[in-house]
């Protein structure tokens, strides 16, 4: 909670500050790698949170943080945006559409 606090309570794109919904998101990218690295198993994971030395993290609300990965190729394929316009025009739409 105290890292929830010290990024400022609220999502930094939306606003949204129910707790329940809030991620630490990496400002540019990299929490994959910090898995990879079992940095988030840690201990002192949610310390270096909360202290934010390098403003390598921000607080967003789940949705936002799926648009910003969509949005910048984090863990998906760079085509997404594209892809997901043209499933939104066209006129037959599947049934099933996973897009990462």
């Amino acid at each position: 909670m105290a890292a929830i606090k010290t990024l400022g309570g609220k999502c930094v794109r939306c606003g949204f500050s129910d707790w329940r919904a809030l991620q630490f998101d990496h400002v540019a990218g990299g929490g994959k790698q910090d898995l990879t690295m079992q940095r988030r198993s840690t201990i002192n994971y949610p310390n270096e949170v909360a202290e934010n030395k390098n403003g390598e993290f921000q607080l967003l609300c789940a949705n936002c943080n799926w648009i910003k990965r969509i949005e910048k190729a984090e863990g998906c394929d760079a085509s997404l945006n594209e892809l997901f316009l043209k499933y939104m025009a066209a006129e037959e739409k599947p049934v099933v559409v996973s897009f990462c």
